[in-house]
């Protein structure tokens, strides 16, 4: 996906829980960078909610 507008969290977000995490039928790893864009408490609350969260993710997280 190539998005050439300024990008919010509220758009972020909403691609995340609507687009992403129903497209991965299997387990896979996320890896994102530390944008601004990207607000950790809120992905990772949406992963544990659709039963995709583990704990080496966790682990990964805190480095």
């Amino acid at each position: 996906m190539v998005y050439k507008e300024s990008l919010t969290s509220d758009f972020f977000v909403e691609w995340f829980k609507t687009q992403l995490l129903p497209a991965l039928k299997t387990f896979h790893v996320i890896v994102m960078d530390n944008a601004s864009f990207h607000p950790k408490n809120i992905l990772d609350e949406l992963c544990i909610q659709d039963n995709t969260f583990s704990y080496s993710y966790r682990l990964i997280h805190q480095i």
